[in-house]
Formats: C-alpha cells, structure tokens, sequence
C-alpha cells in the first residue's frame, strides 16, 4: 500500500494535458489548473514536459529540460515518465503534466501514466482533427500499452 503525504490520504491523480496541434494553450491550461488546485490547498506538482518549457515559463522558472532528446538511446524510453511519477505519486493530490504537441515518446509518456487527459482545443478545423487523432492514440496506448511491471508474462 502507498504512503500519502497529502490530505485525501490517496494517490495522486496525475493529468495529461494533450493536443496534436500546437497554440491550444496547453501550457496556459497545465499551469493554471495546477495554480488553482494549489490555492484550493491541494498539493500539486506540475511537470513541463514539453520541450519549449512555456509552462515552467508562467510559473517562473527556468525549464532546462531536453527531454526528448535524452530518450532517444533509452530501452523502454516510453515507460520512463511513468516510472519517475510512480516515485512521487504518494506525496501530492495532483500531478498535471504539460506535453509537446506531437505523438512521439513524451507524448506516449505522458498517457502511460496518466489517469486522465485534458485536451484543450479551438473551434477550428485542425485543432479538432488533433482531438481525434489524439483520442485514437490515447485509446490504443491505454488499452495495449501495459508497463511491464504489470503485465502478466
């Protein structure tokens, strides 16, 4: 059984904020969900895994992170996320992670371990397309893509 250190005494629910497409305020919707769930008095942690580092840039740090690149040579690259959040997950109510807008191991990353995705999107056609992309891919990693911890070999 999990320790908590937060006040549900549960795991941590961890958010995926996820489009296809660029310029749908991914970044301004993970930031900000994290800042609102924080002045409700949940521990939050939010983790910028997009490249371009716009969400650690609204909360006022500095985003160092490469991510993508440092995957590149990893075995089970795709698990990787997933087990750093399994590490952390007894200490917060909320893990929000901001994600680059292309399928691509960050991206595949992210819905592994996320128990939930959000999907900020316009009212134009491209931003749509990238929902539907996204709700396809999201559907077939949750359903076939197991960490091997938990699969049955």
């Amino acid at each position: 059984m999990l320790k908590t250190n937060h006040k549900n005494n549960i795991p941590a629910k961890v958010i995926a904020i996820q489009n296809e497409k660029g310029g749908t305020s991914k970044s301004t919707t993970a930031a900000t969900l994290a800042y609102l769930l924080a002045k409700r008095g949940e521990k939050v942690a939010l983790i910028d895994f997009d490249g371009q580092g716009h969400a650690s840039m609204l909360c006022g740090a500095k985003n160092l992170n490469q991510f993508e690149r440092n995957l590149a040579n990893v075995l089970f690259r795709e698990y990787v996320l997933y087990e750093y959040v399994k590490t952390i997950k007894d200490r917060y109510s909320y893990i929000i992670i901001d994600t680059m807008p292309q399928i691509g191991s960050p991206m595949v990353n992210a819905m592994m371990c996320s128990d939930s995705i959000i999907i900020p999107t316009q009212a134009e056609l491209f931003s749509a397309q990238g929902l539907s992309e996204l709700l396809k891919h999201y559907n077939m990693i949750k359903h076939n893509g197991k960490p091997l911890s938990e699969n049955n070999l």
